[in-house]
């Protein structure tokens, strides 16, 4: 490296940040928090660690949106340049930042890459210098977002680069012409080359992946570095299912913003909210969508949005025009509603909602009306045979197990069966079954000793009640409170407790046999044709627990409970979506 330092004297080297504010998949990601620091003080100060570097600036847009990036450039003593040609032109953008710097050399840096590998950008410059114009790797490998050219080359790359495509995509009219320019060719060692996964942060998948290993290393103290990270996913690839299934954006891919409304409190429970997060992940995840939530006010619907790392992705809104403000504000393709009750504040005029916004589908979740301004109604798990008689051959209608929405969780556990019994009633329990549970239990013949596992929400509030209760428990038992991850909690049970509802189709997502108490009778025509089906053990109501059937059911419990081998599937987010983005 010192013959590098004697190689580059004299010659001066900028580092661009390409950065925006207005990424669609993760809003202002640049200032959300990897560990300690946000995401972009992670790529500054490894280019602060880089000697060979002069200048550092922020290459962004003059556009409002990007103003915060200004701010945050003084804030670090490095440039800035705000670009006030088109939005995207990042080629116009990059060479207008540096054509009256005198520069020798530019690196281009992707300010969402946390990673980035500061040896290898010295191995770029020192490969310039050998007469180059260009360097890139010469094979495939994990370094994403590092960039070096000539000025020379950054000036042909802004003569020539002409159609759209060409403009937005810094550099492509090379990658894809490997004749145009002198390109130098760097060979990387094996582990760079043969270990790929994803290094920078394009959605909420690739953050939780960035979070988790650094605080695995944290816990090591190791530094949070490309080589670190490499040594820890090779110790434990099950960190790399965090974001594999993530999809690269492809050329020419259709995308779009969606805006889900919902809600959760004390009274409507959790559900709503949660069910819509699992389909955000995969509409942003899996299908590079933009996704804004539209929530009530209430902390708790906060707290579990912001604790999912949340923290510019939502807004509260509850009425009409409150909604129609946010789809405007957004520019919002498609509206999502889950809410308990379409009436009082959440009693939508759908005629209106698209007369005032340009607003292309409305999709209604577990909710059937006759409105013509509806496009779609997705009606989770089975149904009855007087409802599938009411929609036949209604096209809006979406309905059975393929529209189940599971978590990514519930897909990436691996079972280990333990005597263990979990009880679960949701959010709320606004009728105390999970103490009524308790009673039941503790005076039945039971013939085997399990731990039961009893899981708490957020807005339980019998706790005299329940703790008096466990008092008088004779079996072992542990409680849980509002978990994290509900997948981790129940994949090791041999039996699930539970209310009919999305909790009982994530336990037969894992294959794990229940008693099923139907929250309403309402739902006891429903629930009596998936008893015939072979996959539901209907024990009663939440007025009326029928004790014969849980003792027998308990002192019988089969192995397993697998769909597959029914040749039932659940959860079918691709036919979902499909159906969603059909016509548009």
């Amino acid at each position: 490296m010192e013959k590098m330092r004697i190689m580059l004297k004299g010659k001066k080297v900028i580092a661009l940040i390409q950065a925006r504010c207005t990424s669609t998949r993760l809003p202002k990601k640049h200032f959300r928090y990897i560990g300690h620091k946000m995401l972009i003080d992670w790529v500054v100060d490894r280019l602060k660690n880089v000697n060979e570097i002069d200048e550092i600036i922020i290459s962004t847009t003059g556009d409002i949106s990007d103003v915060s990036l200004k701010t945050y450039a003084e804030k670090k003593k490095i440039g800035f340049y705000g670009y006030d040609g088109d939005i995207n032109d990042v080629v116009g953008r990059h060479y207008n930042a540096v054509k009256n710097k005198n520069a020798d050399y530019i690196v281009i840096i992707s300010g969402d890459c946390p990673l980035i590998h500061e040896k290898f950008i010295k191995e770029q410059l020192y490969t310039l210098e050998q007469g180059y114009s260009y360097t890139r790797p010469s094979t495939i490998c994990i370094h994403e977002g590092i960039d070096s050219y000539s000025m020379d080359c950054v000036k042909f790359l802004n003569d020539n680069s002409k159609t759209s495509y060409e403009r937005e995509n810094y550099g492509v009219i090379i990658r894809e012409n490997l004749n145009l320019v002198k390109i130098g060719f760097i060979d990387l060692d094996k582990k760079y080359t043969e270990n790929i996964f994803r290094i920078s942060v394009d959605n909420m998948a690739d953050l939780r992946f960035m979070n988790e290993v650094y605080y695995k290393l944290k816990s090591e103290n190791k530094e949070f570095n490309i080589d670190n990270v490499f040594e820890l996913v090779e110790k434990d690839r099950n960190l790399l299912d965090i974001n594999s299934h993530v999809q690269q954006k492809k050329r020419g891919e259709k995308t779009y913003k969606f805006l889900i409304k919902t809600e959760a409190s004390k009274e409507k429970g959790l559900g709503h909210l949660k069910r819509m997060m699992v389909l955000g992940q995969y509409l942003n995840e899996n299908k590079n969508n933009g996704v804004i939530y539209v929530i009530n006010k209430d902390e708790t619907a906060k707290s579990i949005l912001e604790d999912e790392g949340y923290i510019y992705d939502y807004s509260d809104g509850e009425t009409e025009e409150e909604l129609i403000e946010l789809i405007n504000n957004y520019k919002s393709d498609i509206l999502v509603i889950d809410v308990q009750k379409l009436e009082g504040s959440t009693g939508y005029n759908f005629k209106n909602i698209k007369d005032k916004t340009n607003i292309k589908k409305i999709v209604l979740i577990d909710k059937y009306i006759k409105d013509d301004f509806v496009d779609v109604m997705i009606i989770q798990g089975i149904q009855s045979d007087e409802f599938e008689e009411e929609v036949k051959g209604n096209d809006k209608v979406l309905y059975g197990l393929n529209c189940v929405f599971i978590n990514n969780d519930f897909r990436k556990i691996r079972r280990s069966i333990k005597d263990e019994i979990v009880i679960s009633f949701g959010g709320t329990d606004v009728n105390n079954v999970t103490t009524k549970i308790i009673n039941l239990i503790n005076s039945l013949d039971i013939n085997k000793c399990y731990t039961y596992k009893i899981i708490l929400g957020p807005y339980f509030k019998y706790i005299k009640e329940f703790q008096k209760e466990l008092k008088n428990f004779k079996y072992n038992y542990e409680i849980v409170i509002n978990p994290n991850n509900m997948a981790d909690e129940i994949k090791n049970c041999k039996l699930g407790i539970i209310f009919y509802g999305v909790s009982f189709y994530e336990f037969k997502f894992l294959g794990i046999p229940t008693i099923d108490i139907v929250s309403d009778r309402i739902y006891e025509n429903e629930f009596m044709k998936i008893s015939k089906l072979g996959i539901g053990n209907y024990c009663g109501t939440k007025y009326k627990l029928n004790s014969e059937k849980i003792e027998h059911y308990m002192n019988n419990i089969p192995v397993d409970c697998n769909l597959r081998l029914l040749g039932l599937k659940i959860c079918d987010f691709e036919y979902i979506y499909n159906k969603i983005v059909e016509v548009l």
